[in-house]
């Protein structure tokens, strides 16, 4: 088991600057569980060179596979937690004090009010850290915001010097990424360690929020307007960055590979991206609280407390990906099967989701979710339940 992790973080370090990939071949799970076999850490790294347009969901789906077996059985998708309750009353309550985050072997919980982050992680370890006012996950690492301003960054992967922030100082939002770590002051101003892809994000004034994908990064300003720095400029990004010009009063964004999304106070949504892109079906949405998005969808939760998809995965396409539909949905379409949620929380190959009770549900590929979500229920509910 240890000796699978470490191979698994070997090939894993140098997936950060994945984009996309359009089907999730059968040819390549193979492949890596033959090369898996190997200690020789120049085949390993040869092996991530080899496919590095592949989506670090796959290496997700592996290391499940390469844990629960000798022979590197089926993923298992994520079961709802036997307390969790499918009928809907209606509770109309969000979570305001505490934000739910969900990283790729860990789900992460910040108790605002109090100033406390709990966390149980894919080896059973439960973590309680007090002075806490924010997690961000970037990849491989995560971004602590503390209550006296500064930032802590702790991971693997500081290959840009990301993890060095001791000069953060009055940061009131952060942001880590694959190759960066952003930091929002008391003055709205950004601040960054490591490589920044776009400066002009720099530039940015008066921002409160700020949102990524692979392919680029989304500001929100105190006025409600919102900006956009890509990683590349083809046709795609330079079409989305105009539609996003045009949006005012936003409340909410978010950010998936091509695609962005916007919330307005009116609980409907805006969609920048390509034309007949799925992922617009969120602009016919309407009663939106909150929204999230990964590779796949675009996650809005409702304000009577369900939650909507739009994307082109899932069980109802018809597009080319829609052939390998259940492949790339991973499971986690199910999440609209789900009532009385109060907040939502995606990475690139899962979505978890919290009940009215404060029970977690957990669906797609995460490095032994059934044991973050029986520790999370028997551990850490208990403590923030209200």
């Amino acid at each position: 088991m240890e000796e699978n992790k470490k191979k698994y973080n070997a090939i894993v370090a140098n997936y950060e600057q994945i984009s996309e990939i359009s089907l999730y071949p059968k040819e390549f799970e193979n492949l890596y569980k033959e090369k898996l076999n190997t200690d020789n850490t120049d085949q390993l790294q040869s092996l991530s060179k080899e496919l590095s347009k592949e989506k670090r969901e796959i290496m997700s789906a592996l290391a499940i596979k390469l844990k629960n077996s000798e022979d590197a059985g089926s993923v298992k998708e994520q079961p709802a937690s036997k307390n969790q309750t499918t009928k809907s009353v209606d509770c109309g309550i969000f979570l305001t004090n505490g934000e739910l985050v969900l990283s790729d072997d860990s789900v992460y919980f910040v108790d605002k009010k109090n100033k406390v982050l709990y966390s149980a992680d894919w080896n059973g370890h439960v973590k309680k850290e007090t002075g806490v006012m924010q997690v961000s996950y970037g990849g491989r690492n995560k971004a602590l915001l503390y209550e006296n301003g500064k930032v802590i960054v702790k991971g693997m992967n500081n290959t840009f010097r990301q993890n060095e922030t001791e000069q953060f100082e009055n940061i009131v939002h952060v942001l880590s990424t694959s190759c960066c770590t952003y930091g929002i002051n008391n003055n709205g101003k950004i601040v960054s360690q490591g490589r920044v892809e776009d400066p002009s994000v720099l530039q940015w004034k008066d921002i409160t929020l700020m949102k990524s994908s692979a392919s680029h990064i989304l500001g929100l300003s105190k006025d409600g307007k919102v900006y956009c720095s890509s990683v590349d400029s083809n046709s795609v990004m330079v079409t989305m960055a105009g539609q996003i010009k045009k949006w005012s009063k936003i409340v909410g964004i978010a950010a998936g590979n091509n695609f962005s999304a916007a919330l307005r106070p009116d609980g409907t949504v805006y969609f920048a991206g390509v034309e007949k892109d799925k992922h617009g079906d969120a602009a016919k949405w309407n009663n939106i609280e909150y929204i999230d998005a990964d590779n796949a969808y675009i996650y809005g939760l409702t304000k009577d407390n369900r939650v909507l998809i739009a994307g082109d995965t899932g069980k109802n396409s018809s597009s080319l990906a829609g052939k390998m539909a259940k492949r790339l949905d991973c499971g986690r379409s199910n999440v609209t099967e789900i009532r009385d949620i109060i907040a939502i929380s995606c990475n690139d190959s899962a979505v978890a989701v919290l009940d009215k009770n404060y029970c977690l549900t957990i669906f797609g590929n995460i490095l032994d979710g059934d044991k973050i979500v029986e520790k999370w229920n028997e551990e850490i509910r208990p403590l923030i339940k209200r």
